[in-house]
């Protein structure tokens, strides 16, 4: 799972354009996430603490990412990967304590 992780931080990394759905603009607005944060947390990963890995609709990967903002709050956001570019799904707020749970799910399960 490390190797994983490491890898998705490489493509968060080198991703070449960041562009973002109509429902991730109309939801950063309504839940009142900076834009800009979200595109320094991509850019910067070192705080991706777990992801899950879907299959969808989407072209290319798509995964929840699981970022950590403090010891109570932390980041989900859905992307997909396509090529060098990154798109950016939906993003919300949620509890650290459930994205440790997402974690331990993984390591358990997967």
């Amino acid at each position: 799972m490390a190797n994983e992780l490491e890898r998705i931080k490489g493509k968060l990394r080198k991703a070449e354009n960041i562009k973002y759905s109509k429902h991730a603009e109309e939801k950063l607005i309504e839940r009142g996430i900076d834009k800009g944060n979200v595109e320094e947390i991509l850019r910067n990963p070192e705080n991706l603490m777990a992801y899950i890995f879907e299959r969808d609709k989407y072209p290319g990967e798509k995964y929840e990412l699981y970022f950590n903002l403090s010891k109570r709050k932390s980041l989900k956001i859905v992307v997909s990967f396509v090529g060098k570019y990154l798109n950016v799904i939906t993003a919300h707020i949620i509890s650290s304590k459930r994205a440790r749970l997402v974690e331990r799910w993984r390591k358990k399960h997967l």
